[in-house]
């Protein structure tokens, strides 16, 4: 009994398989084949060419955070070089006080 429960999915396997292969070698198999291909090939396509416009995209928006980074760290430097040159024209200020101080102790 067990052996003849088996027969029956191996039978329409076996008969799905073939009037697939049959009508896949029709005139009208064929042209879904080609029309199939053809289609798979327009959609590779699509995705290689959004795939460069991604990357083109992801590329720009790289290059505009570098430049942005770029400018803000040259303004932070400029920054930092005034306030040190702040602190030595106050380092020189103190110290020509303290020599006047020192000559009008003398």
């Amino acid at each position: 009994m067990k052996n003849n429960s088996n027969i029956f999915p191996l039978i329409t396997g076996i008969l799905v398989g073939g009037a697939t292969v049959y009508f896949l070698k029709s005139e009208k198999g064929k042209k879904i084949i080609d029309l199939t291909l053809k289609e798979g090939e327009a959609i590779k396509n699509k995705i290689v060419d959004n795939s460069k416009d991604l990357l083109d995209k992801g590329q720009t928006v790289i290059d505009e955070v570098i430049q942005s980074s770029k400018e803000n760290l040259n303004g932070l430097a400029e920054d930092a070089k005034d306030v040190t040159m702040n602190k030595l024209s106050e380092l020189e200020k103190g110290i020509q006080i303290a020599r006047t101080k020192i000559l009008n102790a003398q």
